[in-house]
């Protein structure tokens, strides 16, 4: 049986005494899609922070391809093929919208004729020649999400990736991330807090609370979990 593309077993970090992530598992197989859902607070960004090298963990494993990437710097983890958002886009502000994409070809030593079939894919054609930094927030999370993707990453970590969007617009994201996983054999892990798009994904989904995974599975029968529906869905669900 062919291993998980991402193994993460029993990881922990701890600031000051708090634990943001108390034993969390979880794994991904190549072409997967994972909804991680939780409260505020709850870890996803911490975890989110440790598979790619920010942070270092205070114990635990990570693996990646069946390699052990526990506490490699952030730049070798990128190079094995691990792309990432964040919650703030990082875009270069004054660059525009193309130069942007151009720059992350360059980077990942992609083709420049690649950059005008990814402004389609993000929706971004009529901002092309547009300063990325005058962008109102959602856009520059697509252009941000279109940077990672142009690098083709075999992991592709996406945190709040649809904030600030409109809601047509974030289920018009969703299905394009499930058709990206399809077409390129990506991995993607999302955190997510617009249960609408999490449904439109039509993934599993994990939810995260006080630091660890409690329940993995269709949105169905986790929206249904009492543990979940009182800790974090509610009357939402």
């Amino acid at each position: 049986m062919e291993a998980p593309l991402l193994d993460v077993r029993n990881l922990v970090k701890g600031f000051g005494g708090v634990l943001a992530v108390a034993g969390a598992s979880l794994s991904l197989d190549r072409g997967e899609v994972l909804a991680l859902i939780g409260p505020n607070g709850c870890g996803k960004t911490t975890l989110f922070n440790l598979v790619t090298g920010i942070e270092r963990p205070d114990a635990g494993v990570i693996r990646f391809a069946g390699r052990d990437i526990t506490g490699l710097p952030p730049q070798r983890i990128a190079r094995l093929g691990i792309g990432r958002t964040f919650q703030v886009p990082g875009v270069f502000a004054s660059a525009s919208v193309r130069e942007n994409l151009a720059v992350a070809a360059a980077a990942a030593r992609r083709p420049l004729s690649e950059v005008a079939p990814m402004l389609a894919w993000a929706g971004l054609e009529r901002w092309a020649e547009e300063p990325a930094g005058e962008l109102p927030h959602g856009l520059q999370q697509r252009l941000e999400l279109a940077m990672v993707v142009l690098q083709r990453p075999r992991l592709l970590l996406l945190d709040e990736p649809t904030a600030g969007w409109e809601a047509g617009e974030s289920r018009a994201a969703a299905i394009a991330i499930r058709r990206l996983a399809l077409q390129t054999g990506a991995a993607v892990l999302v955190v997510e807090h617009d249960l609408a798009f999490v449904r439109a994904l039509g993934a599993e989904v994990a939810v995260m609370l006080r630091g660890r995974i409690v329940v993995r599975g269709p949105y169905g029968r986790v929206a249904a979990d009492p543990e979940v529906r009182a800790a974090y869905l509610g009357s939402r669900a």
